[in-house]
């Protein structure tokens, strides 16, 4: 009976947060989302403890935690909201020269008429108007764009 009451309560604060989330804004979404995560992370934390469980199987948790506090690093990331800090690249990324290679499929030593015949082999199967996606033909100018620099 008290895990039907717990649930009922759940279900009812899950519905309050869905109805202030589709009303907010973005940002505070966001920051609420991620709030709300991490307080159901603690609290599935201390029940594992109140359980007998050792801290070490809260490790898996952690890690998941801070993959989802890192994506939004990876969301930042794909609205371009980059410098470049170490200067590993071309102005204004934050992509190595390494990445730039792989996403090219090239090797080091290459030429800018192999960066060039690469990037528009690519180009031509990845483009947004051939069914590509705007991100990936991002990318993709950007590995040259770093290549080319150097």
């Amino acid at each position: 009976m008290a895990w039907l009451v717990a649930g009922i309560i759940l279900a009812g604060l899950l519905f309050l947060l869905l109805g202030w989330w589709s009303n907010a804004e973005v940002k505070s979404a966001k920051r609420g989302l991620l709030f709300a995560v991490i307080i159901v992370c603690l609290l599935l934390a201390m029940l594992l403890v109140m359980r007998g469980h050792t801290v070490t199987a809260l490790i898996p948790g952690i890690y998941a935690l801070g993959r989802v506090i890192g994506i939004s690093k990876v969301l930042n990331n794909m609205r371009g909201n980059r410098s470049n800090k170490d200067g590993n690249g071309a102005k204004g990324t934050d992509m190595s020269r390494r990445e730039a290679l792989d996403i090219l499929g090239l090797d080091e030593g290459v030429t800018n008429a192999e960066v060039n015949s690469a990037y528009r082999r690519l180009m031509s199967k990845y483009h947004p108007d051939k069914g590509g996606s705007d991100w990936m033909a991002a990318k993709l100018s950007e590995a040259r764009k770093v290549l080319l620099k150097e």
